[in-house]
């Protein structure tokens, strides 16, 4: 057997007429490696995201708590700040409530919150998500 830089040397030289009779070799995936990416799957998009996005919001809403109670921070550019900050909170939201309705990671899906993701949930995610892209132009703008 050729070792793997060998063989990939040779495999890179074939033409496309040639490469018809290559077959590739993947890695075995077994039982172990499902378990490790079940793992790693329910860690990073169901602990580690929920986390991140609690701690946005709670760090959103105490900034927007900020710049509209003192009379001398409210003009349009901090207006702006909070508006984005109100869009990136209601985006985290809905990332915690995708990561919520995800059968590998929490598996807390209501039978109702199954029926509404596509129609009302993820078209309302997506929506926040465009906003804040839009209000971040914006506050580009006004600089």
């Amino acid at each position: 057997m050729l070792l793997y830089k060998e063989k990939y040397k040779m495999e890179s030289n074939l033409t496309l007429n040639e490469t018809e009779n290559v077959t590739l070799v993947c890695p075995d995936y077994g039982e172990e490696e499902e378990q490790m990416l079940q793992k790693v799957s329910f860690v990073i998009e169901g602990v580690v995201q929920t986390i991140v996005a609690i701690l946005g919001i709670l760090g959103n809403s105490l900034a927007s708590f900020i710049l509209c109670t003192r009379k001398e921070m409210r003009n349009a550019f901090n207006l702006l700040l909070v508006t984005l900050a109100c869009f990136d909170s209601l985006y985290l939201f809905g990332s915690i409530l995708e990561s919520f309705r995800k059968s590998d990671v929490f598996d807390m899906a209501t039978h109702t919150h199954t029926i509404l993701f596509p129609h009302l949930l993820y078209p309302f995610t997506q929506f926040t998500f465009t906003a804040s892209i839009f209000m971040t132009v914006a506050i580009a703008l006004e600089r």
